[in-house]
C-alpha cells in the first residue's frame, strides 16, 4: 500500500517523523527515531531513506524492509542501515527511479573504508553540533564546512561512488531524471555564493550548468 511521510518541527520537540495511510485514513506510529527529515521512498519497490541528526553529525539511513509499518505496533523500532556517524554531514538522500541507487551530498572528502557497508552509525565519534534557524542543509553541522560533494550508493549503503570533486564548492540537492541516467543538482561552483542548476550523467561525467541561480 501507499504511505505519506511528513516531518513536524518545533524548537521544543525537534524533528519528529509521521506517517499516514491514505487507504485507511489513519496515522501510523513511526518506527523511525526522532530528529530526522528528508524522508524519501523508493519509487521502484519497498524501502525509504532519511537524514538523521545524531551527536556524531548528520547521517543517512535506509530501511529496506517496510513490513514494520503494516504491523503498526506502538513502540516498534526500525533497524535501518546508516552511513555517517563519523563527524561529517550527510544529507538529502534521493532514490533513483529504478530503485538501484541513492544520490546524496556530504562534506566527507572520500574517507570511506574499503569494507562494506561503507560506514555505520555506531562508528567513531564527533563533536556535538548546534542547530540554528537557517536552512537545514547548511546549519546542522558538527563544525564549519567548506564544501559539499555528491555521491551515490547502493540502497544498503554499500558501494559509495563519488560524482563530484569540487573544492570550496557546495554541491547539493541531487534530483534524478525519470530514466535514472542523469542527475540535476545545485552548485555554487561558478559564482561562489550563488546556487546554479547543473546536470551530469549518473556516473558523474559531463557536468554542465543549465542556468544561473
Amino acid at each position: 500500500g501507499s504511505l505519506f511521510a511528513y516531518v513536524l518541527h518545533s524548537s521544543f520537540l525537534g524533528y519528529k517523523p509521521h506517517f499516514f495511510d491514505p487507504h485507511t485514513g489513519k496515522h501510523i506510529p513511526s518506527p523511525l527515531p526522532d530528529d530526522n527529515w528528508g524522508i524519501a521512498f523508493n519509487p521502484a519497490g519497498p524501502g525509504l531513506g532519511y537524514d538523521h541528526i545524531t551527536s556524531r553529525g548528520v547521517e543517512i539511513c535506509t530501511l529496506l524492509d517496510l513490513s514494520i509499518f503494516s504491523a503498526g505496533l506502538p513502540g516498534a523500532v526500525a533497524l535501518p542501515t546508516c552511513i555517517g556517524g563519523d563527524g561529517y554531514h550527510y544529507g538529502f538522500p534521493w532514490w533513483s527511479p529504478d530503485g538501484q541507487s541513492i544520490a546524496f551530498y556530504t562534506d566527507n572528502p572520500g574517507e570511506f573504508p574499503s569494507s562494506s557497508p561503507a560506514l555505520f552509525s555506531s562508528a567513531g565519534s564527533a563533536p556535538l553540533f548546534s542547530i540554528s534557524l537557517a536552512a537545514p542543509w547548511a546549519s546542522i553541522l558538527p563544525r564549519q564546512v567548506a564544501e559539499f560533494n555528491l555521491y551515490t550508493m547502493r540502497p544498503d549503503t554499500t558501494q559509495v561512488t563519488p560524482l563530484t570533486n569540487d573544492r570550496n564548492t557546495f554541491n547539493h540537492r541531487p534530483l534524478w531524471s525519470p530514466d535514472s541516467r542523469q542527475i540535476a543538482y545545485v552548485s555554487s561552483k561558478s559564482y561562489g555564493d550563488k546556487g546554479d542548476a547543473w546536470v551530469m550523467n549518473a556516473d558523474g561525467s559531463d557536468p554542465k550548468m543549465i542556468f544561473e541561480g
